[in-house]
């Protein structure tokens, strides 16, 4: 099979294309000629109006050779870059014109409450048999599964998870180092936490007492006794799951584990408002979830830059 080669001379060199035949046509154009006083105005005006064609090789040879001839060099550059050479000066952008890819949309933020769906409940205190002397000193416990501010009926300890995100921000290695919580006067500090997937849980009992704990999760469980001032490690897997926490010894306790794939996710404050910052532009779900009054889904958009402002109600039981 015979191969296809590219077109020669005679003398076997290659054939000059266009852009060659163009400055060649100009240096003989130069030759003997001295150029006028406005030619190198006319010349960078010429070579910003056309468009550009195919590169020449020679064109570095054109230069070299027209300032030889006594053209100014700045007059031989423009008149060869006009035609294409290697090495031509581009003309700068217009003013505002985009010279790279565009920059990314800036993200948005979701805001918003998680209210209690009916008259506010009073605040319950938990009769203790066991250990009151440790479980009371800062007086009666109270049962922190529904506190509702009365003023405004905001839920605490809601906890708001943002669902099918594609992009954005993910949890840092701070994040995800240990994350601890206290076994501190017979409660759980904090009664909900949300933490990465995949992250060490610290227990710390901070009583002078015997402690019981019981994790109960879809993997992430574990019963075992924590001495005073003595502490338990468990790792989590890398799935989401909610884990609920209590003690054999003092039943009352209760505070659950929740664990995210990504860090929009959060728990309501004592005026059950709440805040997920930086959140790409787009239509996600917003999950909702309280240990008593249960779940609720809706949708929300975020414009870019924007903020979406939810309110949510739950309840009552």
């Amino acid at each position: 099979m015979s191969e296809h080669l590219p077109p020669t001379n005679d003398d076997g060199t290659a054939p000059l294309d266009a852009a060659d035949e163009a400055v060649l046509d100009l240096l003989g154009r130069f030759e003997g000629v001295t150029p006028p006083p406005d030619l190198e105005a006319q010349t960078l005006a010429a070579a910003a109006a056309r468009p550009r064609p195919t590169r020449s090789r020679i064109g570095p040879f054109v230069v070299g050779a027209l300032v030889a001839l006594g053209v100014p060099a700045a007059i031989a550059v423009a008149f060869v870059a006009d035609r294409g050479a290697p090495g031509a000066l581009e003309p700068p952008p217009a003013a505002g014109t985009a010279t790279g890819p565009a920059a990314p949309e800036a993200p948005g933020a979701i805001l918003g409450a998680v209210l209690y769906d009916g008259p506010p409940p009073g605040v319950r205190h938990i009769a203790v048999t066991v250990d009151r002397e440790h479980c009371c000193v800062d007086g009666d416990v109270v049962d922190e599964s529904l506190l509702v501010d009365p003023a405004t009926r905001g839920l605490r300890n809601a906890v708001v998870l943002l669902k099918r995100v594609a992009g954005g921000r993910a949890w840092t290695a701070e994040d995800r180092r240990a994350r601890t919580v206290e076994l501190q006067r017979c409660a759980f500090r904090p009664h909900v936490r949300v933490v990465p997937t995949g992250t060490t849980l610290r227990f710390h009992n901070a009583d002078g007492i015997l402690h019981n704990l019981k994790s109960t999760g879809m993997t992430s469980s574990w019963n075992g006794l924590i001495p005073a001032g003595g502490e338990h490690r468990i790792e989590l897997q890398r799935h989401e799951e909610v884990v609920e926490l209590g003690c054999g010894i003092h039943r009352f306790m209760s505070g659950w584990v929740v664990a995210s794939d990504h860090p929009y996710v959060t728990v309501t404050d004592q005026d059950g408002r709440f805040a997920l910052a930086g959140v790409p532009k787009g239509r996600y779900d917003l999950v909702v979830w309280h240990e008593r009054l249960g779940r609720r889904k809706l949708p929300v958009e975020v414009a870019a830059s924007g903020e979406a402002n939810v309110e949510v109600s739950l309840g009552p039981e």
